[in-house]
């Protein structure tokens, strides 16, 4: 290729661009994405990060720390075009789209720097990362996608990240997480007091602790919604008595607990 092809352009002058000089610019510009990825990739001081591109496609602009769903591949194999099917056996890259559940439980990544709406950038989608997480329970341990919601993850009982430090309390918080941990996630079972019905099977309850010599709230949980089983779905109309301490199933956010009319543990 001749130096030509390179040749600036003064204000006024006519803009051709050589095809080689074209092919080049997009040579650099993905050289440079490759390299981007590669920083993250398997690199001890990010934590033994697994990195990929994220083409931006929730709508809006996202902030660093961002929460996107995995949708398709960028780059797809392409029968009629080598080249494009090359790109994707070689670059590891999707869309990212706002986060539904279940859609995108254990298939999300964190952003590693801010990306426009329609652009690409960097992401997490496996190792240590800081990341912004909703605790509804001071000593959740584990986090999963928030349906909806692109700024945090949802803390939980169970999830695909686990949680390594976080700030005091509850709330949207900063934490380190371990992206990645595999597996679906476990159904975790804890007592429940009901506090309130809504009727038709639908319950506020607190989880509970057991003292020593009574059962009492436990410290930092908060109200959560329970729906008994036996009135939901299997045709039960016995409502559970307010004080009843139930034993209740998480999985995927949502909590559960299925008896008649008496619970396993007794006020």
């Amino acid at each position: 290729m001749s130096a030509d092809a390179f040749k600036k352009v003064k204000g006024n002058d006519p803009l051709v661009i050589p095809a080689g000089a074209y092919n080049a610019f997009i040579d650099a510009a993905m050289d440079l994405a490759n390299r981007r990825l590669n920083a993250t990739r398997g690199n001890p001081g990010r934590g033994g990060a697994v990195g990929v591109l994220i083409s931006n496609q929730t709508g809006g602009d996202l902030d660093a720390f961002s929460v996107v769903g995995l949708g398709t591949p960028i780059f797809q194999p392409n029968v009629e075009d080598a080249e494009v099917t090359e790109t994707f056996k070689q670059q590891a890259g999707f869309n990212g789209v706002i986060p539904a559940d279940p859609t995108h439980v254990g298939k999300f990544a964190v952003l590693r720097e801010p990306i426009p709406s329609g652009a690409i950038g960097q992401a997490m989608i496996a190792g240590v990362t800081a990341a912004r997480v909703n605790f509804t329970d001071a000593d959740h341990g584990y986090a999963e996608v928030a349906d909806g919601v692109s700024a945090y993850l949802a803390s939980g009982a169970t999830g695909s990240a686990k949680v390594l430090w976080k700030e005091a309390g509850t709330g949207t918080l900063w934490a380190i997480v371990l992206l990645g941990v595999g597996g679906p996630p476990a159904i975790a079972i804890f007592p429940a007091k009901i506090t309130a019905s809504a009727g038709a099977g639908s319950y506020t309850g607190t989880q509970q602790e057991w003292s020593g010599t009574a059962w009492a709230d436990k410290g930092g949980a908060s109200p959560i919604t329970i729906r008994n089983l036996a009135e939901t779905t299997n045709g039960c109309t016995s409502a559970v008595p307010t004080g009843t301490i139930v034993p209740v199933s998480e999985n995927g956010g949502a909590y559960w607990f299925d008896h008649p009319t008496n619970a396993l543990y007794k006020a």
